[in-house]
């Protein structure tokens, strides 16, 4: 989901990731079993918002899990595209938004990299600060992510999950308020998250 700044975000995946590559202590279990995670993305909760996710593997399905995700957030007026800026946009918020994730990991047990699709469903609300008007709309953000899940301590199940996705925003409605401006939705973009998880095996 966006953080507040995408430029520091890329540089925390960039050093987090080599290092979790480094320091996977867990070994991997000899037959994967069916898991259920709780993760969250602290950055939200930084923005007036929260994020949550559940994740469920199959022990039918080694490699495979799907991901369900709830978040809002308040996105600041700083990252909005200078052409949003410009025209008298601000105060965009994500009220309750979803997204679905599908990954692939490299390792049976879903530890270390993973990939896959994903989409986010945004219902986005921002403000016209010329006119005083609020506009809402809906946007689908389709995309692929990459990851690395991280296992730090070897007799606890919380995991560390830095991930990059890249794809592009759709508006599913009107972005324009009457005559007046038109509000721009991101075409290629790409969004860098740290989540912290705790798995429940069986």
């Amino acid at each position: 989901m966006r953080t507040p700044s995408i430029h520091r975000s890329l540089l925390t995946f960039s050093l987090v990731l080599p290092l979790t590559m480094h320091a996977q202590q867990r070994p991997a279990q000899e037959e994967a079993g069916t898991s259920l995670s709780i993760e969250l993305d602290p950055a939200p909760f930084l923005l007036n918002g929260y994020s949550f996710s559940l994740r469920y593997a199959n022990k039918a399905l080694p490699h495979w899990s799907v991901m369900a995700s709830v978040y809002a957030a308040d996105f600041p007026d700083r990252m909005l595209s200078g052409t949003n800026r410009d025209a008298g946009w601000s105060d965009l918020h994500f009220a309750p938004s979803q997204a679905l994730f599908v990954d692939y990991s490299l390792r049976h047990d879903g530890r270390g990299f993973f990939f896959g699709p994903s989409v986010f469903l945004y219902d986005n609300r921002v403000t016209h600060e010329g006119s005083g008007t609020d506009l809402a709309f809906r946007s689908i953000y389709p995309n692929v992510r990459i990851g690395y899940t991280w296992f730090p301590f070897k007799k606890a199940d919380l995991y560390v999950t830095p991930w990059l996705n890249l794809g592009s925003e759709i508006a599913m409605g009107p972005t324009q308020i009457n005559d007046g401006p038109t509000y721009e939705v991101a075409g290629f973009k790409y969004i860098a998250a740290v989540h912290l998880g705790y798995r429940v095996s069986w």
